[in-house]
């Protein structure tokens, strides 16, 4: 597997644990400080395959060139090169697709001058080679110092008949790469739309609904379902003034606050609210955690309350 099918693969299965992360704090009784943690393993997931990328191999021989780095896997026959040019400096410009770090970067790059372009190189070494391939292609490549790249480039100078001697570091079978930069963008598109759609659905999931029947008191919003026998009630109150705290594991999109929540008075208890209503309903419960929500305007809140109390023993 390549290094660049490694770093997608981390990628996939990095923001595999930060969704999973997010449903767990979203559906389950946790505390925040999980879903960070998701997020922290998800992203250190991501970036893990950095630590084992191998080095760069680089050489020249009959007029070729054989490089391969991360997200760089070139081999180019003599007659591919229609151009080389050694340079003291060069500026990368900005990364498309593939890796950089401070100083060294891999993959397809591009700046003013030569536009799209593939690089692999070091900015602290002053030499750079570049090479101008079939199709119009431009590769920027430097490797270990200064006069390992002059090496390089004198060799690919002096053209296939030379006798110059062959800088090369090992020998190894040409292969190709394991997927293209354009599988990357649909895949990384895939995942962008996933967690787009993700999010708009919990987003239009806002709803806060509550009625009564001949038992027991209903309590429905998106992450509550709460069904409460009036002689499990202890007593209910309406109320203008509550702190409605923290949230543990709930959602907060729009004008709707549901989920389990905590605060000073009631640590953590069950919340299912029209934020823009002032008015709310409070249940304590003989045996559970308390209650708290409201209608859609304040007059339906209390209209409910007024009923609501009338049938709590």
């Amino acid at each position: 597997m390549s290094d660049g099918q490694r770093f997608l693969l981390s990628i996939i299965l990095g923001t595999a644990v930060i969704l999973g992360g997010t449903y767990w704090f979203i559906f389950a009784d946790t505390e925040i400080w999980v879903f960070w943690a998701f997020v922290f393993i998800g992203m250190a997931v991501m970036f893990l395959p950095v630590l084992f990328f191998r080095p760069s191999e680089i050489y020249s021989e009959n007029g070729g060139l054989r490089i391969k780095a991360p997200f760089v896997d070139l081999d180019l026959p003599a007659d591919y090169i229609q151009a080389v040019e050694l340079r003291e400096s060069f500026k990368p410009g900005l990364r498309i697709y593939g890796y950089g770090g401070i100083k060294k970067g891999y993959g397809d790059f591009t700046n003013k001058e030569l536009g799209g372009y593939t690089f692999a190189g070091d900015t602290r070494i002053p030499a750079f080679i570049l090479v101008r391939h079939h199709t119009n292609r431009i590769l920027v490549f430097n490797y270990k110092d200064a006069a390992t790249t002059f090496s390089i480039y004198s060799q690919l100078k002096s053209g296939p008949e030379s006798d110059a001697p062959v800088v090369r570091e090992c020998d190894r079978t040409v292969s190709s790469h394991g997927f293209s930069k354009k599988h990357f963008v649909i895949i990384i598109g895939i995942i962008i739309a996933a967690v787009a759609v993700i999010i708009a659905a919990l987003f239009m999931s806002g709803h806060v609904d509550a009625s009564m029947d001949g038992d027991s008191l209903r309590v429905d919003a998106f992450m509550v379902d709460e069904d409460i026998a009036y002689t499990d009630i202890s007593s209910v109150e309406l109320r203008e003034d509550v702190d409605y705290g923290s949230r543990v594991a709930g959602f907060a999109a729009g004008d709707y606050l549901s989920g389990r929540f905590r605060n000073s008075e009631f640590g953590n208890y069950i919340l299912a609210v029209h934020s823009d209503v002032s008015k709310c309903i409070v249940v304590h419960r003989t045996a559970g955690k308390t209650v708290v929500f409201n209608l859609g305007s304040n007059a339906a809140t209390e209209s409910f309350f007024t009923e609501l109390d009338s049938r709590v023993p």
